[in-house]
């Protein structure tokens, strides 16, 4: 989305054809994580509970640079076709930002496609593609978008 990231590798937007998103981040300011730890043991308990930003290790925490980092901050007419792909049982806050970013995308005169797999969560979603667990209807979903950007011409 940002084409700063394009150019430090000699690309443009054209070499992009697609974009899949699975149960992703778009918008990093708003972004925290309740982490929260339980731990008995010999009679004794632990308990420690925190907010944790998880992209703070790679922006930081300046809420203007993560605002620059997250993706519906760049949304423009003319960006390739999008699939947005979240849980039924996904974080909350994810769930709000597909809806946000497809809103803005397709207010922008952008082509985006959403799917919510009822029975998965964050985790499934993304860990099943890499243990080949995947739902079929995810697979299939993901595999039509690649191949229908393959029968277009490239914009």
């Amino acid at each position: 989305m940002d084409p700063t990231y394009l150019k430090a590798e000699d690309r443009s937007q054209k070499d992009i054809k697609g974009v899949i998103g699975l149960s992703g981040v778009y918008r990093l300011e708003d972004l925290k994580v309740d982490l929260k730890l339980s731990i008995t043991g010999a009679g004794e308990n632990f308990k420690y509970a925190t907010e944790v930003n998880l992209f703070a290790a790679v922006f930081g925490t300046d809420p203007e640079v993560l605002k620059q980092a997250s993706p519906l901050t760049h949304v423009r007419p003319g960006l390739p076709p999008f699939l947005l792909m979240n849980g039924g049982l996904d974080y909350g806050s994810l769930r709000k930002m597909t809806k946000e970013f497809t809103a803005a995308l397709k207010d922008a005169g952008n082509e985006v496609q959403t799917k919510e797999l009822s029975r998965r969560t964050h985790e499934t979603l993304v860990f099943d593609i890499l243990n080949q667990t995947a739902e079929p209807k995810m697979v299939e979903a993901i595999v039509d978008f690649i191949n229908k950007g393959k029968r277009e011409p490239a914009r």
